[in-house]
């Protein structure tokens, strides 16, 4: 905050990782705002934005929810006329190009009318090759070439392990989905982010949604059927 003045704000989802990143944040005397990123009814279940508006009121923070509609994986979905996994075919990658740019035109766009200065991620090497590889490439704190704020993340070399003992050492608060039965609580998804891979998906994300947030899926299946044909599935 010092290497770049000025309204620093945090994203926050109302998962694990960004409820340590906002207590942590607290702690070191930062007072900014929150922004909670939402893509549908679907893919944002209702608990997270009622976590959101808890630890706003309670901390007495200002809370944004952005519309991203526009950048959804359900849009995509739409846009295709058919689920996918990963991008495959030709469409399927100018689709997610579209809805990647549309999101973040809409989240710089909304930065620099606020004027922030930076932002609080709580991204973690250990979720994925991706954002290992990407984080030791940009380090902890960096800016862009196409962005006019900083980004910072505070828990870039935690654990699964370490984001569990803060939460409990700390009595913070979490949602209830992480108490499904049978799933590592530290490996469990809080948003139903469908456009998140081949390798999450093969570990049985899909299961694990139609168990934690039996509801959405049904919303879900009943646009797209097949989306029952992914449980069991082999993905190659």
């Amino acid at each position: 905050m010092a290497e770049y003045p000025g309204i620093w704000a945090v994203a926050y989802s109302g998962g694990k990782d960004s409820t340590v990143l906002l207590h942590i944040l607290l702690e070191a005397g930062w007072k900014g705002p929150m922004v909670l990123y939402y893509y549908s009814e679907i893919e944002n279940p209702p608990e997270n934005i009622e976590m959101a508006k808890r630890e706003s009121k309670e901390h007495g923070l200002e809370l944004h929810i952005l519309d991203c509609k526009e950048s959804s994986s359900l849009e995509a979905f739409r846009e295709a006329g058919h689920l996918f996994i990963y991008p495959a075919t030709k469409e399927e990658k100018r689709i997610v190009n579209i809805v990647d740019t549309a999101f973040r035109k809409k989240v710089d766009n909304f930065a620099h009318e606020m004027g922030f200065a930076g932002m609080f991620l709580g991204l973690r090497r250990d979720e994925s090759n991706r954002r290992a590889m990407s984080l030791a490439k940009t380090g902890p704190i960096y800016q862009t070439k196409s962005r006019n704020i900083a980004t910072s993340c505070p828990l870039h070399n935690w654990n699964g392990d370490d984001i569990w003992a803060y939460i409990v050492e700390n009595h913070l608060p979490y949602l209830a989905c992480y108490d499904t039965p049978g799933y590592d609580r530290r490996r469990l998804r809080n948003e139903i982010n469908l456009l998140c891979g081949k390798k999450s998906m093969s570990l049985g994300l899909m299961e694990q949604y139609k168990r934690t947030y039996p509801d959405l899926y049904k919303k879900l299946a009943i646009e797209f059927p097949e989306i029952d044909t992914w449980i069991g599935r082999e993905i190659k």
